[in-house]
């Protein structure tokens, strides 16, 4: 297949919905993205579940689902080793988009980028999960960095959880000039080097979504990206494409769902923290810890210390309400005992496998229930959402939260339902895809797009074929009539038109 001499410019911005940005569009608040909607083809686009950062991010960049990488939220639960963990080595082992384009590249905050691996450019990995300390690859990039002083984070965000709102204000405020600085190092770097491809990945806005939702703090985060894509289009449109996307969207928090308190109460899981409490009674809490800690050592300083602390230790220590989360989950559960544990977001493990089917008959009675009173919305079996070689590792269920409800994984809570503290926003699985340039179509809605379609279309637009273990599919229909990319046949790696329907991953419309 002859490739396109093309150049495209991927912004990804974490948690974007249209339920959000819609009213400010409409108020002409946001010029740049009323421009890019109404100029050019976007979707109502449906992540992967859970709809979550991690593993979106990946699904996105692997057009893959997540049971052919192997990640399946912020943590996994190994069920044979008795633990609670996040693989975050699996990252790498599938190609991604950027692997596949010719030429010369930038990949900039995109999180799931770390460990971080060779590309033909400049890759800087993102938040939440790229560390502050060689979190880049690439000659001289770090001469860059330092000219922008570029940070993976502010170090201000754990203001964000404060009472005092001169606090949080200093937090959103590093939080804007930080969006600011990585649009300024992605249109350096344009210029420098006349990229053939970058993906710019924009996270902190999702944690202003998390924090205010729609409140004057996201909507001030808002109209700087939208000031920023508007200056990439003036400079760079007449040489660049541009794709812009969601990890997944965003709505508002009413209600949150502490699904493993329910599941005690239920008699499905076991918990077993005595000693953590009376360590808590003494006054030994994570949060006290840090507190004396930060008075005499930096972050960087105080994570490597934790470096040489016995892990079960650590693991034990609780937060302050006595609560525990991800991998301190598997240190303070009874394993023995426990049914079924659950992570946020969405998925649930059932531990006892020998009375899976009974287990699994019971839970879906029990759901119900809640499918009633509107906490969730429905319920999946991994076989209707995952395939690939990690399926045996995935999440025997995955559960849809309902309309403005946080499903709270953490064990220790003491109410079911509960009222949202400091988080407004949560996450949905519809998000937003937007294509603008002039191979095009202008003000195209497109009825069906998944996350996982983009990696496939982009590559189809460069004239590339699609590699076989691909789930997405190209949406041609984005493409002008008689562009290139639209009277192009679509090209497939090992495989016919025919293996490729049958192959791809069902994808669920809710």
């Amino acid at each position: 297949m002859e490739l396109d001499k093309t150049k495209t410019i991927v912004i990804g911005l974490d948690g974007a919905g249209f339920e959000l940005l819609d009213p400010w569009i409409k108020q002409n608040t946001l010029p740049n993205l009323k421009k890019v909607k109404e100029n050019g083809a976007y979707a109502d686009m449906q992540s992967q579940f859970p709809p979550v950062t991690s593993p979106n991010w990946k699904c996105f960049s692997t057009g893959m689902n997540p049971g052919k990488f192997g990640i399946f939220w912020w943590e996994n639960i190994d069920i044979c080793n008795k633990r609670v963990y996040y693989p975050n080595k699996r990252t790498t082992i599938n190609k991604e988009l950027w692997d596949f384009i010719p030429g010369k590249k930038a990949v900039l905050n995109m999180p799931t980028t770390y460990p971080l691996k060779d590309i033909e450019g400049f890759i800087i990995a993102g938040p939440p999960d790229g560390p502050d300390i060689e979190y880049y690859k690439g000659k001289k990039i770090y001469d860059f960095i330092n000219q922008f002083n570029y940070k993976v984070r502010t170090g201000k965000e754990k203001y964000l959880r404060d009472s005092s709102i001169n606090k949080k204000n200093e937090a959103v405020d590093s939080i804007i000039e930080m969006i600011d600085k990585k649009f300024e190092l992605a249109k350096f770097l344009l210029r420098k080097y006349k990229l053939d491809f970058l993906h710019l990945a924009i996270f902190y806005i999702n944690v202003l979504h998390h924090f205010f939702w729609n409140d004057v703090q996201t909507k001030k985060g808002w109209i700087l990206i939208d000031k920023k894509i508007g200056e990439m289009i003036d400079e760079f449109e007449e040489e660049y494409t541009f794709f812009f996307l969601s990890d997944h969207g965003s709505n508002k928090i009413e209600k949150v769902f502490n699904i493993n308190t329910w599941l005690e109460e239920k008699g499905y899981l076991k918990t077993d923290f005595r000693s953590s409490r009376i360590l808590n009674d003494f006054g030994i809490n994570k949060q006290n810890i840090l507190r004396i800690l930060r008075l005499v050592l930096n972050e960087n300083k105080i994570k490597k210390m934790s470096e040489y602390m016995p892990t079960d230790f650590i693991l034990k220590i609780p937060n302050k309400d006595v609560t525990f989360k991800k991998e301190a989950k598997g240190k303070n559960i009874n394993w023995e005992k426990s049914k079924i544990l659950a992570s946020g977001q969405g998925p649930v493990y059932i531990i006892d496998k020998k009375n899976k089917k009974n287990i699994q008959k019971d839970l879906l009675s029990d759901f119900d229930e809640l499918i009633q009173d509107g906490i969730i919305n429905n319920v999946y079996g991994k076989n209707q959402i995952y395939k690939g070689k990690f399926l045996s590792e995935a999440p025997d269920i995955l559960v849809d939260q309902g309309i403005n409800v946080h499903i709270n994984g953490d064990i220790g809570r003491k109410n079911i339902i509960s009222k949202p503290s400091t988080w407004k926003g949560e996450n949905k699985k519809t998000g937003i895809f937007l294509a603008y340039g002039k191979d095009i179509k202008k003000g195209y809605e497109i009825d069906s797009f998944n996350i996982i379609d983009i990696t496939p279309t982009i590559l189809h637009f460069y004239g590339l074929n699609i590699p076989a273990n691909i789930d997405g599919i190209v949406k041609k229909e984005i493409f002008k009539e008689k562009s290139k990319a639209e009277q192009r046949k679509i090209g497939y790696e090992n495989r016919s038109e025919k293996e490729k329907i049958k192959n791809t991953i069902t994808k669920i419309t809710i």
